[in-house]
């Protein structure tokens, strides 16, 4: 059947009132729906019916479906018979070459490639100039002027696509503007919303979907770049098998990059933070990729030191009405995952690069001078030691243990335990063996000296490689909820955790009435007469109680022993009301990035550990609530009033 005069005389046989109520759209979206369940068409037909020619009538369900999807009249019966006779023989047999990505796909790869036309072109979502004032927009005309270049989109579903980037000029405001951004005066400035592409790299451009993906693989699993880049190169970029880049002599190679899949997470997540905040998100739009989003995430990052949202979170398993009073919970724990940090204690200045054994300041002070300690002589050449035979066999010394067998064989132990970074081993940085590359360590040797006619031992003691930070301090609601994080690089020592206590609480009405923290005796003797914990009770979580704390002790036993107060007993046959072992149940996801982060700097370091936090508190926020346990934020709760 020829089907356009079969489709013109059917729409002529229809009472005028059904005709004026069906559109093209209709039409089509019959069509292609039809060709997707030709198998539910088939399945009540009679089993002698042959599955290559279309049946007659279509099954009540099907027909009702269609209908109702297609906005079509589904009384009388005969107008969607009608329309099925009209189109059942496309539907049946040449369908697939429209519904089918590849089909479309290889039409725009042999056709289309010289003209410049893609299978997806990628437009900026402006067709005027935003600029207020701009003339253009004021005469009502378009962008007009083009640039056309080559990319590549990484998509979820269809893996890496070769397309075309078209940036729009306006020559009035002198603002070129691309698929997510305008640029003006080298800045590059960010829409109002998230978009559904992102911008990852010179010619690179991403789902966010995909890039959505690859942080989900970071918060739930502790993926590497490195590894969530590998994975979808083997795994998704092939369409359907087959290298779309290579096959279209596409200019870039059709797999993305570790460094690629980490602008990614930053620029999504910059974006996300500039959102929230009801801003726009400003970059720089010259130099590397890399270095485009420093100053930003510096930003960020000191803006978090002082800003934590957590702390107006409570529910059901993290605070209680108890006796008319309100009792709120934190639980305060470290876990230890370390950076390179300068090799002066406790310095908090940031490296030159991870490389580097001091800051940029201590660097002038020491970086030329013996790494014995105690030595203020200048190092001999090539020597991390100066010119005294003792002090060169004491770095002999390390560097003998650097290479030994014993240090491999811990590094492959340390390898099995952790998420490595990369799932291919690089053998070459295994074998250098550069012994100041590695953490700082301390070699003791005993030699003879003479005086008085005397001869005694002295002890000699040598600190090399790379000081670490101490460790990571999380605040931690009994519900899952992560409040705060914070590194601690000399010690977990109390005078710092009273500093971010009151730090991240410095808000009034938000210190909780009870902190769990295992070395909380301490802790309370320094803050007897501090005013800010006058409200505030200070106990020991029960493990650690029952394990680490002396019974002799009377001090620890009256003031934090957890169960002298009744707020924290539990009901319906609980022993205790809040979860004070969250903390360690915490590290244990948190320490799973340790070899993810040992190499970071410390900008990104901080912003990537804060933005897994925030991604698995969403997670965490997520569950609460199907729980129903009734999780609220008092300080969201008051900005959407």
């Amino acid at each position: 059947m020829d089907t356009l005069p079969a489709l013109n005389n059917w729409l002529a046989s229809l009472d005028p009132r059904v005709r004026e109520r069906i559109r093209f759209k209709s039409l089509l979206q019959f069509m292609v729906l039809a060709s997707r369940i030709k198998d539910d068409i088939l399945l009540p037909q009679e089993s002698q019916h042959p599955v290559d020619r279309p049946p007659e009538f279509l099954p009540q369900a099907v027909h009702c479906f269609l209908a109702s999807a297609c906005d079509l009249p589904m009384k009388p019966h005969s107008v969607i018979d009608g329309l099925w006779e009209c189109v059942r023989d496309v539907v049946w047999n040449d369908m697939g070459a429209v519904n089918d990505s590849a089909c479309l796909l290889e039409a725009f790869k042999t056709h289309g490639q010289e003209h410049g036309v893609g299978y997806r072109s990628l437009y900026p979502t402006q067709k005027y100039c935003t600029n207020e004032g701009c003339r253009r927009t004021a005469a009502g005309l378009a962008l007009a002027k083009a640039e056309q270049r080559r990319a590549l989109l990484f998509t979820l579903e269809e893996g890496t696509l070769p397309v075309w980037s078209v940036h729009l000029y306006c020559q009035a405001c002198n603002i070129n503007y691309h698929h997510n951004f305008s640029v003006k005066g080298g800045i590059r400035t960010y829409a109002r919303a998230l978009p559904k592409i992102l911008q990852i790299g010179e010619h690179q451009f991403a789902e966010v979907k995909l890039i959505n993906s690859w942080i989900t693989l970071m918060v739930v699993g502790w993926v590497s770049a490195t590894n969530c880049a590998k994975f979808y190169n083997t795994a998704i970029s092939p369409n359907r098998g087959r290298d779309l880049a290579k096959e279209m002599d596409w200019q870039f190679k059709g797999e993305v990059t570790s460094d690629q899949v980490y602008n990614a997470f930053t620029a999504l997540s910059l974006l996300e933070d500039s959102l929230r905040r009801d801003t726009q998100l400003q970059l720089p739009h010259t130099g590397d990729e890399k270095g485009r989003y420093t100053a930003a995430v510096e930003l960020l990052n000191d803006r978090r030191r002082f800003y934590h949202p957590e702390v107006y979170h409570s529910c059901d398993l993290c605070s209680r009405e108890h006796n008319g009073k309100h009792v709120q919970v934190v639980v305060i724990d470290g876990v230890t995952i370390g950076r390179p940090c300068c090799n002066v204690f406790n310095c908090k200045a940031p490296l030159p690069s991870v490389k580097n054994r001091y800051c940029k300041d201590h660097e002038v002070e020491f970086g030329n001078i013996c790494c014995i300690k105690d030595c203020k002589s200048v190092r001999s050449d090539e020597r991390k030691t100066c010119s005294l035979p003792e002090h060169q066999a004491v770095e002999d010394l390390y560097n003998d243990r650097g290479t030994a067998r014993f240090q491999l064989q811990q590094q492959l132990q340390r390898a099995w335990v952790s998420h490595p970074e990369s799932s291919h081993p690089d053998l070459a940085a295994a074998l250098a063996g550069d012994p100041f590359t590695d953490e700082l360590a301390e070699v003791t040797v005993t030699v003879e000296t003479s005086a008085d006619s005397k001869k005694k031992a002295a002890k000699i003691r040598g600190l090399f490689g790379r000081r670490r930070t101490h460790n990571e301090q999380l605040f931690v609601a009994p519900c899952g909820m992560i409040v705060a994080r914070e590194t601690f690089y000399g010690a977990e020592g109390i005078g710092s955790v009273i500093d971010m206590i009151t730090r991240v609480y410095r808000i009034e009405g938000t210190m909780p009435e009870h902190i769990f923290f295992d070395n909380n005796c301490t802790l309370a003797k320094a803050v007897q007469n501090n005013p800010v914990f006058k409200k505030t009770k200070l106990t020991v979580d029960v493990f650690h109680f029952k394990s680490k704390h002396a019974v002799t002790d009377k001090f620890c036993q009256q003031n934090c022993n957890p169960a002298a107060h009744e707020e924290l007993d539990g009901v319906d046959g609980k022993a205790w009301y809040f979860n004070s072992s969250i903390a360690e149940q915490t590290n244990a996801w948190f320490g799973g990035y340790h070899s993810l982060c040992r190499e970071m700097t410390k900008h990104r370091y901080d912003f990537f550990l804060d933005e897994m936090v925030i991604r698995r508190n969403t997670i965490t926020l997520d569950k609460l609530e199907k729980k129903g346990v009734n999780p609220r934020n008092t300080y969201r709760q008051r900005n959407v009033e």
